[in-house]
């Protein structure tokens, strides 16, 4: 390859020795000092050549308008030199804003009567968009004649003392050239991607651009030319125009991007959110709004018990305007919480119960919320002492206080809805403030984009920290949906998952591809796609290949979801079909997005800028950061009056309008959904201890996902486990990086300044990471699993504290791991327990605490009198019993159940267990109790002699299920079945078990004599007896039936207050 990249070659340049030539080399170091990027025309292919390959060169003719052409030799005086000079200053602009470069170098061919096999000089363009264009005339113009008059210096010389911004040694040093015939001769073999050659006719001006063929598209060189022409037009008659006043779109640029956001939709701006929910229940009192762990609530039952939190809260005093913070567990008062806040006037201030302490009482005391809404296992670790906040457990009310009249609204729709907290570059995460009227908007411009409709299923996956769960609660509410809340062990596990989706009747899911990519990876449970009619995917960057293996999976509607907290959830979406290419899509309802330079003006399509964000959508702000609103909520020049957001996010529009997502101009990421500020890691880590300096980046692990990987030095290398420690005090999980370097000294700039550029791979130091002895496996199972671990990710050195996700883990490798331990510690994990415990020191702690229950357990039995058994020599019956129950019975059940803070399940197993000893005639009894989704069998134990209030009987039964949700369960010994039993007929033992839903009748039918299913049907309960008919007869399960509805009667109006509350 020749050389491209001086004003002479190599041996001319040796030949001038002397004064002369030290003078001429001076001044190319000044000239080239400093950073220096190469100038051109950015491709939407790549923008190296090597990477495209050698395609044929096209060329592109043009001339100017009559007028122009007349205007520019005008000002030019007709001066061949003068008039390249202009050409090549307009030229250098709209490659400032093509770039957003404002440092860098073009290159320029010799002049007339010189050697053309010279090499190309360098015109140095500096700059800023302040500056009038008559000053970039100047300043091109001084680095003209500067190039002619100092043409003796080959710059091969100089680029070891230059600070060039290269993609590969091997290419050209100059991307574009810009030339004027009969000012330049210069060889036409040309070696840049983007030529220009103008030329002067005597009375018009041409243009040539000869263009690589691989990198550009002939549609956007000729917008290209258009924009030379725009930029001319103003310069031309407006020299003294600053450079960020120039518009440089065409006319029908302008209005094809106003008609794509021209996004207006009518809908009433006055209502609030509650009131949205109340016309709601209105229409359909009955529908079912929520189901939770099988249990439905309709409409009128939500809003009955949102109507008496939110009596409560106001006793508490809380006013609108007021914050409220909510931190509970997935369930009923997830919802009833929030919508309770907003009908007291107030705004929610969402919390994930397992943040660290010291970030929830952060978040209490920058909200200066009024008080804490919360429930008694959400403070494990976080309690009283640690807010001065008063703090309500919405477990421990009692409900028949309260009204369940609707509270008067006095509030609007321009008051907060909600304040959510994002993280935050100064250290400490910053509260988004949305209102009532964002919401509803992006309520209507969901409802038009999905068709949320009357009765429709959607699944709540979302944690209520991520501001995307507003789609899977309060918009379909609105909607008069039905929501389907995920328990904790279903967000975590594929096969759970998906049969709640499929039980459920659940149609629509929302999630973000990190969790997507786990799901289809485990290949576990994938057949609940087919039910599905729409899915939505979003949170981060939704990859080509993962929508298309999506799209080959389901015949449901796909879209991919963009937007910023800022902007209330989702600004964009657009539909996904197979085998086209994945973008943001459009605007939703009366939303505006902008692609913007520095300067806000609009960019061209194909050119990369920052992606902002008009419209109803947009948050009033950041909760007491006044600067940092003013700094990223800025006037809107587009629609005056109005304000924009800018997203930080770059992209690039499509010629037919859509937008490709280019990633960030900043430090923020997203890993797994959530949106992560690195700077905020970076300031807690600098707090520790013995640490000088550090900085946190994105890597990618063996599996390909971004990990986080935290680099430091400082006194002593510090062991990961000390790092995490002081990490977790106060970020959360998602926060904690999944590597730590330590470098003796960090990369830094020649200006002093860390240069993450040069920061080491994670790959380049596991030589050399250190495992410290209190990382190591201390007992077998820790080390069974290292083992396990060290086979599957092929990584030797791994730490008990080590993020299994986050050292190369995945959903696919996770079940290979499942596999193994289910070989070495057989039914003491679910899948659900590995997302659960990561790493190798809590996967063992659990593994270790399930197999010491196990060992323990033998299902237990009790004795029944000879009336109910099967004797020797009758004739089998049927073995299946089912019980009617009438809808009054349903629905004062439910009642009873609420006014106790208890579920159907509970009252349900209470009255089973009850009826059991009535006929046992015992003074305690403990029955087997399989819960929905688990391969555990729980045991359930009442001693009735000291029981002596019904509500005391609820109390105990509430309290081990409870219990039940946060342990594996046992596995039942071979003494614990049928199989196992010994004795027949009057001395034969009798086992019994209580069953959620029908997953696992039969397991419990293989292990007892008697069970009885429960099946939370819509608008009703399903009861099933099944017995084995060679122990039991049909009539004495009969009996006990009987006795059950009984007694579940009599517990249903003790606990309604219709009679005394005595066993």
């Amino acid at each position: 390859m020749k050389d491209q990249s001086g004003v002479l070659s190599e041996h001319t340049a040796e030949s001038h020795i002397g004064s002369k030539y030290n003078e001429e080399r001076a001044y190319w170091l000044k000239e080239l000092s400093g950073p220096i990027t190469m100038g051109g025309v950015p491709s939407e292919v790549s923008e190296n050549l090597d990477e495209v390959g050698k395609a044929h060169r096209k060329q592109l003719l043009f001339t100017l308008p009559e007028s122009l052409s007349t205007r520019l030799l005008q000002v030019s005086g007709n001066s061949d030199f003068a008039t390249y000079v202009v050409l090549a200053a307009a030229l250098v602009y709209i490659l400032f804003r093509y770039s957003g470069k404002k440092d860098f170098i073009l290159g320029m061919p010799p002049f007339r009567n010189e050697p053309s096999e010279r090499p190309l000089a360098a015109i140095r363009a500096r700059i800023d968009g302040k500056m009038s264009f008559k000053e970039l005339l100047s300043s091109i113009k001084h680095s003209c004649l500067g190039a002619k008059k100092y043409k003796n210096v080959s710059m091969n010389t100089l680029l070891p003392q230059l600070d060039v911004e290269r993609l590969s040694d091997s290419l050209p040093l100059f991307r574009s050239m810009a030339a004027f015939r009969g000012v330049h001769e210069w060889n036409e073999s040309s070696q840049t991607s983007c030529d220009f050659i103008f030329s002067n006719s005597g009375s018009s001006i041409q243009f040539e651009i000869l263009y690589h063929c691989g990198l550009y598209q002939e549609e956007a060189v000729e917008r290209l030319a258009a924009h030379f022409i725009q930029v001319l037009e103003q310069t031309l008659y407006q020299p003294d125009i600053p450079l960020h006043a120039i518009q440089m779109l065409t006319r029908e640029e302008l209005e094809l991007m106003q008609a794509q956001n021209h996004t207006a939709v009518e809908y009433d701006t006055n209502r609030t959110l509650d009131q949205l929910f109340e016309e709601q229940v209105q229409e359909t009192p009955d529908a079912i709004a929520i189901i939770f762990d099988r249990q439905p609530m309709s409409y009128s039952e939500i809003n009955q018990r949102s109507n008496q939190i939110a009596w409560m809260l106001l006793e508490k005093g809380v006013s609108p305007g007021d914050r409220v913070g909510l931190m509970v567990r997935r369930g009923f008062n997830m919802v009833t919480g929030i919508i309770a806040v907003l009908k007291a006037g107030a705004s929610y201030v969402p919390m994930d119960p397992d943040f660290p302490s010291e970030r929830i009482r952060y978040m209490l005391e920058d909200s200066q919320s009024r008080l804490l809404l919360t429930e008694s296992d959400c403070l494990h670790n976080f309690g009283e002492q640690d807010s001065e906040n008063e703090q309500i457990r919405l477990d421990q009310i009692h409900w028949s206080t309260y009204s369940t009249i609707t509270p008067p609204c006095l509030h609007r729709s321009e008051d907060l809805a909600y304040l959510i907290y994002t993280s935050g570059s100064t250290g400490q995460p910053k509260g988004v403030m949305i209102e009532h009227q964002s919401v509803h908007n992006f309520a209507v411009g969901m409802k038009r984009e999905l068709g949320l409709t009357h009765g429709k299923r959607i699944l709540n996956l979302t944690t209520i920290s991520f501001d995307i769960f507003v789609l899977e609660t309060l918009v379909p509410l609105i909607c008069g949906m039905t929501v389907v809340i995920a328990p904790e062990k279903a967000q975590k596990d594929p096969l759970l998952l998906s049969g709640l989706i499929e039980d459920t009747g659940v149609e629509m899911l929302q999630m973000t591809p990190s969790r997507l990519q786990l799901f289809l990876a485990s290949g576990l449970g994938l057949s609940c796609f087919e039910q599905l009619t729409d899915i939505m995917i979003g949170g981060e960057d939704f990859p080509q290949m993962l929508a298309d293996r999506l799209a080959a999976l389901t015949k449901a509607r796909i879209y991919n979801m963009y937007g910023p907290t800022e902007t209330t959830v989702w600004s964009a979406i657009e539909r996904i079909y197979k085998g086209t290419a994945v973008s943001l899509g459009n605007p939703i309802a009366n939303t505006q997005l902008y692609i913007v330079d520095e300067f806000h003006s609009l960019q061209p399509a194909g050119i990369e800028g920052e992606l902002c964000i008009g419209g109803d959508g947009l948050a009033r702000g950041y909760w007491g950061r006044e600067g940092l609103t003013m700094d990223k909520f800025v006037p809107n020049p587009f629609d005056p009056g109005t304000l924009m957001y800018n997203t930080g996010d770059l992209a690039r529009r499509l010629s037919d309008g859509r937008i490709i997502f280019l990633g960030r101009k900043d430090f923020q990421v997203k890993i797994r959904g959530y949106r992560i500020e690195l700077g905020e890691i970076e300031q807690v880590l600098s707090k520790m201890e013995g640490i000088h300096s550090c900085a946190v980046a994105v890597s990618r692990n063996g599996s390909g996902d971004p990990v986080l990987t935290a680099y430091y030095s400082g006194d002593a290398e510090q062991s990961s486990y000390a790092l995490r420690s002081w990490l977790s005090a106060t970020l959360p999980d998602y926060m904690i990086p999944g590597q730590f370097m330590y470098l003796e000294e960090m990369p830094m700039t020649l200006n002093g300044k860390l240069d993450r550029g040069r920061l080491p791979s994670p790959d380049s130091l596991k030589g050399l990471l250190h495992i410290s002895a209190d990382e190591r496996p201390q007992t077998e199972v820790e080390e069974a699993i290292r083992q396990i671990w060290t086979d599957i990710l092929k990584r030797e050195e791994i730490s008990i504290y080590d993020n299994f996700f986050e050292i190369g883990g995945n959903s696919t490798l996770i079940v290979m791991v499942y596999a193994k331990l289910e070989q070495l510690y057989p039914a003491t994990v679910q899948v659900a327990d590995l997302f659960t415990y990561p790493t190798i020191a809590t996967l063992a702690e659990c593994i270790t605490r399930s197999s010491l229950s196990q060992e323990e357990y033998v299902v237990p039995s009790f004795i029944l009198g000879q009336e109910y058994l099967h004797r020797l020599g009758e004739e089998a019956e049927t073995d299946v019993l089912e019980v009617s129950v009438p809808q009054q019975f349903y629905s004062e059940a439910i009642h009873a159940a609420e006014s106790r803070n208890a579920d159907l399940f509970d009252l349900t197993a209470m009255a089973f267990i009850y009826s059991l000893a009535e006929a046992a005639d015992c003074g305690d009894l403990s029955i087997s109790y399989l819960r929905q989704g688990e391969r555990g069998i729980h045991p359930l134990y009442v001693d009735f002699l000291k029981i002596e209030t019904m509500e005391e009987l609820l109390g105990t039964v509430r309290e081990q299920r409870l219990y039940m949700k946060q342990q594996s369960g046992f596995l039942p010994s071979k003494q614990g079945t049928r199989e196992g039993v010994e004795g027949e007929g009057l001395n034969r033992p009798i086992r019994a078990a209580f069953v959620e839903g029908t997953d696992r009748k039969l397991e419990a039918s293989e292990l007892t004599d008697l069970h009885l299913s429960v099946e939370l049907v819509p608008g009703g309960i399903r009861l099933v007896y099944e017995f084995n008919s060679r122990t039991l007869r049909q009539s004495g399960v009969e009996n006990i039936a009987e006795k059950f509805i009984s007694c579940y009667q009599q517990i249903i109006n003790l606990l309604s207050g219709k009679e005394e509350l005595y066993a």
